[in-house]
Parts: C-alpha cells; sequence; structure tokens
C-alpha cells in the first residue's frame, strides 16, 4: 500500500489560520514525501483543476481563467493542498507579461519543491465539463451495507467502467470529510456490486489523503487475480476552488474520465 508520511506538522498550513498573501511567494509552497515501495501501482497521475486562476497581465489588468496542473504519481512529493491556495493567492497581485510567462513560472515553482516534471494547462470552461463515458452506477438496485470481508466475480469476463458520487472518506489533518465520485475501469472476471460496494463503504471514516485514498483502492482491488487491467479514478470535490483528480493504473495508456459536474 502507499502511504504518505507523516510531516512535520509546524510546516503545513492545514487547519491552521493563514493570511491571504498580498505579494508572489513560492517558499509558501509545502512538499509533503510520500512513499510508494509497496504500491503495486504501474502508471498513475495526480490531477489538480484550479478554478480561480487569478492574476495581472503587463497592463495592471486582472486576469483568470482555469487551469490544470499535473505530475506523475510516482513522484517522491506532492504538494499540500492548502499551501498550493496560498501560493495562487501570492499570484493575484502579480504582473505577468504573457500567459506563457504565468505557466513557466508555476511549472517552475512547484517543480523545485516536488522535484518531478510538472505540466500545466489552461483551459476553457467547455473543454473540462465533458463526461462521455459508458459507465454503471455501482450502488444502483443495492438496499443495504453489509459487512465486508472480501470481493466476489461472477465467471463472467467483462471490460467495464462502474462509479458511485457516495465515496467519502476523512482528511488527516483536519478529520473533516472529503467527498469524491470515484470511478473503477477492470477488465477480468465481472464484480459483484453488492461486494465491492461494501469495501468502498469501509473508507467512509478512515483518515487519508485524496492521493493515498486511491492508492489504497487500487492496491486492494488489483490484488485480486480475477481482476487482470485495472484504472482507479477519484474525482473529489473542490474546496477552495481547487480539486484533485488522483488516477492510479496498470495499464500505461490508461483510461482518464474528465472533470464531472459535482467538482
Amino acid at each position: 500500500m502507499r502511504t504518505i508520511k507523516k510531516q512535520n506538522s509546524a510546516k503545513i498550513p492545514l487547519g491552521k489560520k493563514s493570511a491571504i498573501p498580498k505579494l508572489y511567494n513560492p517558499n509558501i509552497l509545502v512538499p509533503i514525501e510520500r512513499t510508494n515501495k509497496r504500491s503495486k501501482t504501474k502508471y498513475g497521475i495526480d490531477i489538480w483543476n484550479i478554478y480561480e486562476l487569478y492574476w495581472l497581465n503587463k497592463n495592471k489588468i486582472p486576469q483568470t481563467q482555469l487551469c490544470q496542473i499535473r505530475y506523475a504519481s510516482s513522484s517522491d512529493y506532492i504538494i499540500e493542498s492548502k499551501s498550493l491556495k496560498l501560493y495562487l493567492n501570492s499570484l493575484n497581485q502579480t504582473c505577468f507579461e504573457t500567459k506563457e510567462t504565468l505557466k513557466k513560472t508555476i511549472i517552475k515553482d512547484i517543480e523545485k519543491k516536488i522535484k518531478t516534471p510538472v505540466k500545466i494547462i489552461l483551459k476553457t470552461k467547455e473543454s473540462i465539463d465533458k463526461l462521455e463515458n459508458r459507465i454503471s452506477k455501482i450502488e444502483k438496485n443495492i438496499t443495504a451495507i453489509k459487512p465486508f470481508y472480501k470481493l466476489k466475480f461472477t465467471n463472467k469476463i467483462v471490460t467495464e467502467t462502474l462509479y458511485t458520487d457516495t465515496f467519502r472518506s476523512l482528511c488527516p489533518v483536519t478529520e473533516q470529510p472529503d467527498f469524491a465520485t470515484l470511478f473503477i475501469t477492470y477488465s477480468g472476471k465481472k464484480m459483484i456490486k453488492q461486494e465491492l460496494f461494501n469495501y468502498l463503504a469501509t473508507c467512509q471514516n478512515k483518515p487519508h489523503f485524496h492521493e493515498d485514498c486511491i492508492d489504497i483502492i487500487y492496491d486492494t482491488l488489483i490484488s485480486y487475480s480475477e481482476i487482470k487491467e485495472l484504472t482507479v479514478q477519484g474525482s473529489f470535490l473542490r474546496r477552495g476552488g481547487i480539486d484533485i483528480t488522483p488516477i492510479r493504473s496498470n495499464q500505461k495508456n490508461f483510461s482518464e474520465i474528465d472533470r464531472v459536474i459535482r467538482q
């Protein structure tokens, strides 16, 4: 299982009162080390959708645009979420000659902290509002949660995408609930949805960061020999104008489901 190491709490702004920065300050960014020596994940990505990227152009005219930050799940570090929000706020009163200058600045600052390549995409509203996959709701026709012991399968071989809007976990710092739409795309013997739902229900009071939640679910599912191909995506609801979408897979060209309306 992949876990995120416990950090020096003095460095993490999450759960603490923080002043909104008035000047550009890349030192606000706080990296969090994660370990992945035992993870079964072969491929994956962490996606941050920024809904309130705001800066000044060369004429000091306010600009705003949707932005996406992407980096590999194999990175040694992630960026702590509140520190990212504070850093982005520090750009609000900063002038940039062009959008490209803005992108290069954000990439440079984050790459310096997490020590892995970062990709920035500035997006239009229309480009993040589509969901075109054929999917099946996990809890359809389920009337109760039962104790979870292990996943069960039929002998039917399938390739399908299952989803649920009911995924819940707890922030390990503030203990506040986090919610997500969870997508599971797999090939192999058909999973019995009741058992899968029972398993996911066990996560609702466990304290994990978003990335850690998806690592744990992926590792649990791929440990079953009945599953041959697997991609797990957690589209977490936004907080403070940012949402996080971790994806883990054993397929190099894994499927990626775009932003969902709940985010």
